[in-house]
């Protein structure tokens, strides 16, 4: 809205856009972010002459700064309440969609999720590439939720660690196993072998 069809000049619009989203109440806190971490609203050139530092070089400024200070932390305190039932809210409305993990045994075979991108000099388009590869095989269980994959073919090769979430049960639809359509490698730099001594 600031920029409008001047797509270039909006560098120049950001601290417009800084300022107001320091300055908007947000729903979380009812609070704005200025006001939680500075103790006070951001001053606009129209109120700018309603500073806190002329409170502090009036004479009285100790009974005007205390209450003052006290209204903050019931604000602070009142922000973190409201931060915390927000939460609350949000992990009741996720728990009632999410699905537990399915028990993985050593020796199962899994897809794992593809994280491919997108590559114009490789002519490979992250829109085609399959949602799911596979399988691998679970050759440690490292944790309830951690796994160590290995190739089907190489099962001494891992191929990497892996949470749960990326893994998916294969379930064969025809006799054999079919080999990985983007077969993941292990990842880091690879052993260098040792240089023989003359």
């Amino acid at each position: 809205m600031l920029v409008k069809n001047q797509h270039s000049h909006w560098p120049h619009a950001l601290p417009s856009i800084r300022f107001a989203m320091n300055c908007a109440i947000t729903q979380a806190t009812n609070q704005s972010p200025a006001y939680l971490t500075f103790a006070r609203e951001l001053r606009s050139p129209l109120d700018v002459h309603h500073d806190l530092g002329a409170v502090l070089a009036a004479d009285n400024y100790v009974p005007q700064i205390t209450p003052y200070l006290k209204n903050l932390a019931d604000d602070l305190i009142q922000a973190k309440e409201t931060i915390e039932k927000r939460q609350d809210h949000s992990k009741l409305y996720a728990d009632q969609t999410r699905r537990p993990h399915p028990s993985y045994q050593l020796g199962d075979l899994v897809l794992l999720r593809t994280h491919i991108l997108s590559h114009a000099k490789k002519r490979r388009s992250a829109k085609f590439a399959p949602i799911r590869d596979g399988p691998y095989r679970i050759s440690k269980l490292m944790s309830p939720t951690t796994f160590l994959l290995s190739s089907i073919d190489s099962p001494m090769e891992t191929v990497g660690k892996y949470h749960v979430k990326e893994l998916t049960p294969y379930l064969a639809r025809e006799a054999g196993v079919p080999a990985p359509v983007v077969p993941k490698r292990r990842r880091g730099r690879p052993r260098t072998k040792p240089v023989a001594q003359c």
